[in-house]
């Protein structure tokens, strides 16, 4: 019978290998391009993601850890704020996260997918039930903040990038 471990690794393994799926090939033109409305662009959803995922599982979860993204400099590298991750930002805001160098930041992804299952690996009973303050969520197990703050937003982030690419006239899910 799987752990609570093995199913968040195994879990967030398939989020990362279909995320990956999600941006293969896009371009820039693709990724900054704006459907109208209040949609995201692809960018701000790369960006948003990737550097939430950062902080919770560095900063929040590993006791004030730097993050990838400010240990790395990748803050300085595509020139975006070093402590924002897009939370509660404007619709304008969102649409104006440039990723300057796509390679550059599939590193930077690359880099924070292979820390957070490093993590998760290393998860104990003790560890997924110890309490962490999210803000605006308020205290949770370090179980339930994975599950609610990586898993289902990593997977809800995901459906975004499939309906995105279709917008742009590619192919969808493979699933």
């Amino acid at each position: 019978m799987p752990t609570a471990q093995s199913f968040i690794l195994e879990s967030l393994q398939a989020l990362h290998r279909e995320w990956r799926e999600a941006v293969a090939g896009l371009t820039s033109q693709q990724v900054h391009r704006h459907h109208g409305g209040s949609t995201n662009t692809m960018a701000f959803v790369l960006w948003h993601y990737v550097r939430t995922q950062d902080n919770l599982v560095q900063f929040i979860f590993q006791g004030r850890k730097p993050t990838i993204w400010m240990d790395g400099g990748w803050d300085r590298r595509f020139q975006l704020d070093p402590r924002a991750q897009g939370t509660g930002f404007s619709s304008e805001s969102a649409s104006a996260v440039r990723i300057n160098d796509l390679a550059a930041f599939g590193e930077y992804t690359a880099e924070v997918f292979r820390a957070t299952e490093a993590y998760a690996e290393s998860l104990s009973d003790q560890e997924l039930a110890r309490t962490v303050t999210m803000r605006p969520l308020g205290e949770l197990t370090i179980q339930e903040a994975i599950r609610k703050s990586i898993l289902t937003h990593g997977f809800s982030h995901l459906g975004e990038l499939w309906v995105l690419r279709g917008l742009e006239g590619l192919q969808g899910a493979g699933f």
